[in-house]
């Protein structure tokens, strides 16, 4: 993210003229490095979203969202059936 938006997204928050709508309250975002390896290995395999939420115990958005930040970090590579897999449920 530039420098410049952050700026302009901290402005634009200080002094709200209208109530702020917050996504995500109550949405999963600690992991533990070990379920974080998990959720790599079953992406690797080529598990569906779906699968790897159940297999972690979690929300598929949740995932999804690990999902993601794992592939802006580079720590995933994008793949056949993207996050959607190549495995059936």
């Amino acid at each position: 993210m530039s420098t410049d938006l952050r700026q302009r997204r901290e402005l634009r928050y200080q002094s709200p003229t209208e109530p702020v709508h917050i996504v995500g309250i109550g949405w999963q975002f600690e992991w533990y490095p070990s379920v974080i390896e998990q959720v790599i290995q079953y992406y690797n395999a080529g598990d569906s979203l779906l699968q790897i939420a159940k297999k972690v115990d979690s929300e598929p958005r949740d995932v999804l969202l690990l999902l993601i930040e794992l592939a802006e970090k580079g720590k995933i590579e994008e793949r056949e059936g993207w996050v959607w897999g190549r495995k059936r449920n």
